[in-house]
C-alpha cells in the first residue's frame, strides 16, 4: 500500500511540475487590453511568483497543522506506534524559521527569474534548464562536498529529468 502511495505521489509531482510550467507559459501568451483599450500582452512574472509563494505558505500551514495533529494524537494515545513519528526539536521555533527563511527567499527569487525567463524562451527550454539544476546539484555535491553518488542515485537523477 505504501508503495502505491509513493508511486502516486511521484506521478503527481511529475505531472504537476510540467503542467505548472505549461500553464505559466500559456499565461504569458494571453492578450488583453490596457486602461486605454490598447491591446497588450500579459507580462507580469511576479504574479506567478506571488501565486507560488501563497501556495507554499498554505502548504506550510497545512504541514504545521498536520504536525500539531500528530503531536496531539501522540499525547492522547501515548502508544508505541506513535512514539517515533514526532520528536521534539531542540531548537526554538524562531531559529527554525530563521534557518528556513534564506532557502525560502532564494526559492521565491528563482521562481521569479524562471517566470521572467518564460516570457522570452519556449517552455521546452525552460523545462530543460530547470531539470539541469538536479544534475548540477549532484555534480556540485560530489565536487565541493565530497559526497558519493552511487548508481541508484544517478538513476534517481535520470528519472527526475
Amino acid at each position: 500500500m505504501a508503495t502505491m502511495a509513493a508511486v502516486a505521489i511521484m506521478l503527481s509531482i511529475l505531472v504537476n511540475g510540467a503542467a505548472n510550467t505549461l500553464v505559466v507559459k500559456a499565461l504569458y501568451s494571453i492578450w488583453s487590453t490596457d486602461a486605454r483599450g490598447n491591446p497588450m500582452q500579459f507580462r507580469r512574472p511576479w504574479d506567478a511568483t506571488l501565486a507560488k509563494f501563497i501556495g507554499i505558505a498554505v502548504a506550510g500551514l497545512l504541514g504545521k497543522a498536520l504536525l500539531h495533529a500528530v503531536a496531539s494524537l501522540r499525547l492522547r494515545n501515548d502508544s508505541a506506534a506513535c512514539s517515533g513519528i514526532l520528536k521534539p526539536s531542540k531548537r526554538s521555533h524562531l531559529r527554525t524559521v530563521a534557518l528556513a527563511a534564506a532557502p525560502a527567499f532564494l526559492n521565491v527569487l528563482s521562481t521569479g527569474c524562471l517566470c521572467a525567463g518564460l516570457m522570452y524562451v519556449p517552455a521546452s527550454v525552460s523545462l530543460i534548464l530547470r531539470s539541469s539544476g538536479i544534475i548540477f546539484t549532484a555534480v556540485f555535491s560530489m565536487t565541493f562536498l565530497g559526497k558519493e553518488m552511487p548508481a541508484f542515485k544517478w538513476v534517481g537523477v535520470g528519472c527526475c529529468l
